[in-house]
């Protein structure tokens, strides 16, 4: 039987050559706060930045200072209590399609298959089930779990579930993707190698990234621009350009002078704010602004 053509939905080509697939974001004047009067907790305040179509912005700070919560905001799943935050001049105004998010726990079904898992966002948006099934098929194989399509999330091991969540996402070919510190939480060996998988992947897409990270040499493999963040209250206090040839790898990065210098620029400027955020002393030392 014929499927009802309405229902049907493809996957855009992900060919590098097309660059108008991945939408943009802006934050403008961003704040967030809980409570009123003496009670009231401001997270963000006055937060603005972009994130460009088809880069990877990555946002680093220290701990706790509200990133986080400036996530869910760009995801829509809260609304921001001053600004307004666009995606391709358009309001946010809920979570949509086009935003998708990778939370640092697991968020994958226990009682489904990895296969299941990856086909489930699209089958609910309604795409054809042969192209749905092409996808995953390229998805799992792109990602090395082809052979493990069967197995369910407790008989995979932490490296392998994070790729089952990559695949997930990039099988709902979201415009922009979002991901909260994915690798927290892994073996160091496994992060390191998830973190140049997870460049590789990079290169075959045109996705916007916004990449929350803790983790510097994590930032400079993957970014095109470094957001550097405050301490809480939140708000930008650096974008800095990484211009360093792709593709990127963690030796490379350690053995670059260009690198070393953005690392030491943005330690120092993290320093500063968790100084901050201690109640410590900053006197004396050197911002890079």
């Amino acid at each position: 039987m014929e499927m009802n053509k309405k229902k049907q939905k493809n996957f855009v080509n992900k060919d590098p050559e097309i660059t108008n697939l991945a939408s943009g974001m802006e934050v403008q004047g961003v704040a967030k706060y809980y409570g009123d009067g003496p009670l009231r907790r401001t997270v963000i305040e006055d937060c603005s930045f972009t994130l460009e179509r088809g880069k990877v912005t990555v946002m680093i700070g220290p701990s706790g200072g509200g990133k986080s919560t400036l996530v869910r905001l760009l995801a829509g799943f809260e609304k921001p209590s001053a600004g307004h935050i666009l995606i391709d001049d358009r309001e946010v105004q809920r979570a949509g399609p086009d935003r998708l998010v990778v939370f640092q726990e697991t968020a994958l079904y226990p009682w489904m298959s990895t296969e299941e898992n990856v086909l489930f966002g699209p089958k609910a948006q309604g795409v054809a089930a042969g192209t749905a099934r092409a996808r995953v098929d390229e998805l799992l194989r792109r990602v090395g779990l082809a052979g493990f399509r069967d197995k369910y999330p407790a008989q995979l091991s932490g490296g392998m579930k994070r790729r089952a969540e990559l695949a997930r996402a990039l099988a709902n070919d979201p415009a922009v993707m979002i991901l909260d510190e994915p690798f927290r939480g892994l073996d160091a060996m496994t992060r390191s190698l998830m973190v140049e998988y997870y460049a590789e992947l990079i290169e075959e897409t045109r996705t916007t990234h916004l990449f929350v990270t803790t983790d510097v040499d994590e930032a400079i493999v993957l970014a095109d621009r470094i957001l550097v963040m405050s301490h809480r209250p939140m708000r930008l206090i650096s974008d800095i350009p990484v211009d360093l040839p792709r593709p990127r790898h963690l030796l490379d990065v350690i053995a670059n002078n260009k690198a070393s210098d953005i690392k030491r620029r943005v330690i120092e400027l993290i320093h500063l704010e968790v100084m901050r955020s201690f109640g410590g002393r900053t006197s004396g030392m050197k911002s890079t602004g």
